[in-house]
């Protein structure tokens, strides 16, 4: 009655439950894999936004110190986290750190130039070979990372060195 048959196809209880471990190992194999490479890529896209930001703020600082008539330091040689100069216009320019964000205050009041997805932690502007007859060097140092409301964390310093045209 309960005899078997040889010439029956199909798959057994044990032979089902193998193939469904190796696949679910190699599902869970998978979506392991592809969650890493999430967290990989929100890691690189924050540092590039951090770089990218830190550059757009050291740009436009390099391209109006480089056309100022005069830089305006107490000293002529020095490290200092504010820099004021007279910009090709005969306007008076500070750019200074206040909190977590780089200012630009050119007669009409503060205005933010670092956006808020960026937290600025270090500015300071070197002056350095100030004299008679040679034009100032100002390296710019910036240290800029992402706020801390933002889950994965990156940092950049950047550096850039610009000779005014005063003639």
């Amino acid at each position: 009655m309960f005899e078997k048959n040889q010439n029956e196809k199909g798959v057994t209880l044990v032979e089902l439950l193998i193939a469904v471990t190796v696949l679910s190992i190699a599902m869970a194999i998978a979506s392991s894999m592809f969650a890493n490479s999430m967290k990989e890529q929100q890691k690189i896209i924050a540092k590039q936004n951090v770089t990218d930001n830190s550059r757009y703020i050291t740009e436009f600082m390099i391209k109006e110190i480089r056309m100022a008539r005069s830089i305006d330091s107490g000293s002529k040689n020095g490290i200092f986290s504010a820099i004021t100069f007279t910009n090709s216009s005969g306007n008076a320019v500070t750019y200074s750190l206040s909190g977590n964000t780089i200012l630009r205050n050119s007669g009409s009041g503060d205005q933010p130039i670092s956006s808020g997805e960026i937290s600025v932690s270090a500015l300071t502007f070197s002056i350095n070979n100030w004299g008679p007859t040679v034009a100032p060097r100002v390296t710019i140092f910036i240290k800029a990372e992402t706020p801390a409301s933002v889950a994965q964390r990156a940092s950049a310093e950047l550096q850039a060195s610009v000779s005014p045209r005063i003639y």
